[in-house]
């Protein structure tokens, strides 16, 4: 009986899959940029959204899936949540390099976290100039 509810309970805790088809992103400053995932897990998931870097840890949005945001005042009218989990920022700023975790949680409370990177591209005079 314990050996079967453990099994249970191990096979329920490894659920949750997060695939990314891009650990890495770069785009340019004032574009945007798309951290795509595909979840795979049992029931609507809550879905949340953290950003860090050396100087700062900050939470960008929460949701269950299927349902509305709920965006950081920080990220307002810069962020659109999809409705597979995935993430767009637009507007990018330098500061927002860095590294974003996606955290699935299964109303069982079992998670599992991706880490992606973002590097923001600031442009160069020459590449403003026309030849």
């Amino acid at each position: 009986m314990h050996v079967s509810l453990l099994l249970c309970l191990l096979s329920k805790a490894q659920a949750i899959t997060i695939q990314v088809p891009r650990n890495t992103v770069t785009a340019p400053v004032q574009g945007s940029a798309l951290f795509s995932v595909d979840i795979t897990c049992i029931g609507a998931p809550t879905i949340r959204w953290m950003f860090s870097s050396v100087n700062r840890q900050q939470s960008i949005a929460a949701w269950v899936l299927g349902g509305s945001a709920n965006v950081t005042q920080m990220y307002e009218g810069r962020v659109q949540t999809h409705p597979n989990g995935s993430l767009t920022i637009s507007n990018l700023r330098l500061q927002d390099s860095g590294y974003y975790i996606v955290t699935v949680t299964e109303m069982s409370g079992s998670s599992k976290d991706m880490g992606l990177v973002l590097t923001v591209t600031e442009h160069t005079e020459t590449e403003l100039q026309p030849l």
